[in-house]
């Protein structure tokens, strides 16, 4: 039997590489129907919410003083020896995984070490990128948030260590064509060369909601994720700024963390591990990217038939095809958001049950099952061309 290995740091619910990777897992391990290989995952799993927040650390003075006690103790000997015991069985372990398999699936950005490994087994590779736009750009938006700086070398550095799994991979899979865009921009020499494969995501939804919703009374929006420019953080600040000025009955609330200035007109709940009891909560969600892959949270709010509203970039263009109960933002600014969740309150008072339909396509499409599906397919092609 072939073998195929799933090479990422950790598995965990929530989002990136992580997530994705969980909810791959959790659909192969879920699937009755046996398969013509075996699979098996490089990397940790985790409980609890992945958070991907992109801040730069800024923590009450409680958790420093905690943060001190464990650096400390991070940088006694005992600690170092014993860390890089467990390290280094555990990238054995791996190394090991790697060479022994038929095809190596390195899901998101990540350090080479394991790819030198799979290049010198001669196995073959397939990559998968994971941010909205190509790594170097992710970090460099980041540092520009935080009131730092990436240096032109660091931003190269970022760029070749991305550039060697295009050049090293046989396939690389994106989840869909809009989400393909920023890196066929960057890497469109290596991209004629490999093969191209689409994978729509999908999800098994970690439910951790609580009972006592926990946001205002009358209409609420509300924005999940990174307070950065890509997930157009801003312009829903500015939204919100727009809909206040007109005394609009809307409260804008947003659940996530980063280094952007807050909306004056925004309540911001922070990070919070249970994020379907605010979805839950929530009459509309708002998913105003600039820059778009193919985001997971869509299709956690799909799963509990939220209606969204949506910019039409990226990745965003394919899950609109896909999601019916969700409106179309009309260009990425802060009028055309506030212009589409008036007109999805309009519908939700009208029609009452508007977001089940996006449940429905949650339940054919996006589950954990019909995901693994998609990826059994494409593996069970990929190992055809495997002596």
């Amino acid at each position: 039997m072939k073998r195929v290995v799933v090479v990422t740091p950790f598995l965990k619910a929530g989002g990136g590489p992580p997530g994705y990777s969980y909810n791959l897992w959790k659909g192969y391990s879920t699937t009755e129907a046996p398969s013509k290989y075996k699979l098996s995952f490089a990397s940790l799993l985790f409980e609890g919410r992945h958070a991907v927040v992109g801040t730069s650390g800024s923590k009450a003075k409680g958790d420093r003083e905690a943060d001190g006690i464990v650096r400390r103790l991070k940088a006694s000997r005992l600690w170092k020896v014993a860390r890089l015991c467990k390290t280094g069985t555990r990238n054995f372990r791996w190394n090991a995984q790697i060479r022994g398999a038929d095809l190596v699936v390195f899901q998101g950005y990540q350090e080479t070490k394991f790819l030198d490994v799979a290049i010198g087994a001669g196995r073959k590779i397939v990559y998968m990128p994971h941010s909205p736009s190509i790594m170097a750009d992710e970090i460099r938006m980041f540092r520009t948030a935080a009131g730092t700086e990436c240096t032109d070398n660091e931003y190269a550095a970022y760029l070749e260590t991305e550039r060697s799994f295009f050049k090293a991979a046989d396939w690389v899979v994106f989840p869909s064509p809009g989400a393909s865009e920023e890196y066929r921009k960057a890497f469109h020499a290596e991209l004629r060369v490999c093969k191209t494969a689409y994978i729509a995501s999908g999800i098994s939804p970690s439910d951790q909601a609580k009972d006592t919703p926990p946001l205002e009374e009358g209409f609420v929006v509300l924005f999940a994720g990174r307070y950065v420019s890509h997930k157009g953080y801003d312009l829903f600040c500015e939204a919100a700024d727009l809909l206040a000025s007109k005394e609009e009955a809307i409260t804008f609330c947003s659940v996530g963390g980063g280094d952007a200035v807050r909306g004056a007109n925004v309540v911001d709940l922070g990070w919070r591990d249970d994020i379907y009891t605010y979805l839950k909560a929530a009459d509309l969600i708002a998913v105003p990217n600039r820059v778009a892959y193919y985001d997971l949270l869509p299709l956690e709010c799909a799963y509990l038939g939220k209606p969204m509203v949506m910019t039409q970039v990226g990745g965003n263009v394919d899950q609109l095809a896909e999601l019916p109960d969700t409106i179309p933002i009309s260009n990425v600014s802060a009028q055309a958001l506030a212009t589409a969740v008036l007109q999805a309150r309009s519908k939700i008072f009208a029609e009452g049950d508007f977001g089940a339909k996006n449940a429905e396509a949650y339940a054919k499409y996006f589950n954990a099952q019909a995901f693994w599906g998609r990826w059994d397919a494409f593996l069970q092609g990929a190992l055809e061309t495997v002596a």
